[in-house]
């Protein structure tokens, strides 16, 4: 798939750009959207930046992710 003159949307771009790279989503301040499901939100997607998935465990012991800056040590 190429990004240039193929009719694909900025979504697409966006999807192509974060696989290609080896980013696992988006972030933006607490929000977060991973690449299977980006911009599922009303925020302003300008202003998101690529990370990376970060799991944990919130405080009633259940599994979340978030995206962050930098990947997981």
């Amino acid at each position: 798939m190429s990004a240039r003159g193929d009719g694909m949307n900025v979504k697409q771009i966006v999807k192509k750009y974060l696989a290609d790279n080896g980013y696992d989503g988006l972030y933006a301040g607490e929000c977060g959207c991973r690449r299977t499901d980006l911009f599922p939100c009303d925020t302003d997607p300008g202003k998101c930046k690529p990370g990376y998935i970060e799991w944990y465990k919130n405080e009633w012991g259940n599994r979340e992710w978030r995206i962050k800056r930098t990947r997981a040590t």
